[in-house]
């Protein structure tokens, strides 16, 4: 009975020693994986959510950013439209000034152009009276010949002194009033003349002056134009400051831009890494799966183990009461030696047997302790 005890308690030892050696590093290899789970792919997965989160963004931002692109185009071809009109309103400002001065210059000789009518209304009026005092002057000179007739007449008839002395004052006087006449005649055709001559060149200036009436009506026409001009460069002027605002913003935000790319492509690389990353969590995922695969082998294995463990305590058990009962039947007869002799051979095959069976399960486990 002691000895039955013993061998149980050899054999139930080994069997326990054996399932707690083969479970502990099936456990250790779970318990690796469930922190690797646990600490490296879940932040993984989490990483590459929001890497794609930001990615998204960063692709919506460059998209903006060309949208804005094409309004900076627009931009500048507008601002040198604007540049255009602004050197255009430049020459138009000239432009403007020049015919403000011809204006100031043409009202001038507008004035004097007045004065010269009402120059050459008194000298019509003037003249019509010199061409009446020239009428007067001929019935004058033709009642002086009447009279210088007379007066020789009177000296031939022999008339009396006192009447042809008062006749003779009388003529005096009226000589003298004829000599002042001819004077102021004279001096009215001089002014008559100079009057003809302001008139002349008054007809010579009167293209002149239509050329500067027509000039009047286009600077009218022009100053109307550039009336309208004006109100569509107050449009545009806001227009150019909404546009530097624009260009302000973007290249405030062109750093951003830059930024971004560069975070694109650490993004990119990050991505590839983690594909990278992927590929391997595959493989690890993988192996796991055989692993677990591999679990009833390690459970057969193990009771292959513990079958080897407890024949092996048989063995070493039976051994020596084998060689006592060998050693006590070789002190009896020959012939139950030779009876006898049947039943080591029988257990020397089953003993082959089960070293066989020990070899097969050894070839089983190593490829499960090369795994650990």
């Amino acid at each position: 009975m002691s000895n039955s005890q013993t061998t149980d308690s050899r054999s139930q030892t080994p069997q326990s020693f054996s399932a707690q050696s083969v479970s502990i590093p099936v456990a250790a290899v779970l318990l690796t994986l469930l922190a690797g789970w646990f600490c490296a792919l879940r932040p993984a997965q989490t990483q590459i959510a929001a890497i794609e989160r930001q990615c998204n963004e960063l692709t919506r931002l460059v998209d903006r950013l060309n949208n804005h692109s094409a309004a900076v185009d627009q931009s500048n071809k507008l601002l040198e439209v604007v540049s255009t009109q602004a050197a255009i309103v430049e020459s138009a400002e000239s432009s403007l000034t020049k015919l403000d001065n011809f204006h100031q210059e043409l009202l001038n000789r507008l004035q004097d152009i007045q004065q010269l009518d009402a120059m050459t209304d008194c000298l019509a009026k003037i003249e019509s009276t010199a061409v009446q005092e020239r009428e007067a002057m001929s019935g004058v000179l033709g009642a002086l010949r009447e009279l210088s007739e007379t007066h020789h007449s009177v000296i031939a008839a022999g008339t009396p002194l006192p009447e042809v002395r008062r006749t003779l004052n009388l003529m005096d006087d009226l000589h003298l009033e004829l000599d002042s006449q001819r004077q102021d005649a004279i001096s009215a055709a001089k002014v008559v003349e100079d009057l003809g001559q302001i008139c002349n060149g008054l007809l010579a200036a009167r293209p002149q002056v239509e050329t500067a009436a027509g000039v009047a009506e286009r600077w009218n026409v022009t100053q109307n134009k550039l009336v309208k001009q004006t109100n569509q460069l107050a449009a545009a002027e806001q227009a150019a400051t909404r546009l530097a605002e624009i260009n302000a913003v973007l290249g405030e935000q062109s750093p951003n831009v830059l930024r971004a790319r560069r975070n694109l492509d650490r993004l990119v690389a990050v991505n590839q890494e983690l594909g990278q990353q992927n590929e391997l969590l595959a493989t690890a995922i993988n192996t796991v799966e055989q692993l677990r695969s591999l679990g009833p082998i390690v459970d057969r294995a193990s009771n292959t183990v513990d079958a080897i463990q407890r024949l092996v305590v048989d063995v070493c058990l039976t051994h020596p009461a084998e060689v006592q009962a060998v050693a006590s039947y070789g002190k009896d007869s020959p012939a139950r030696i030779s009876s006898e002799d049947a039943i080591p051979v029988n257990r020397k095959s089953e003993g082959m047997q089960d070293w066989a069976g020990v070899y097969q399960a050894f070839r089983i486990i190593t490829p499960v302790w090369t795994l650990r």
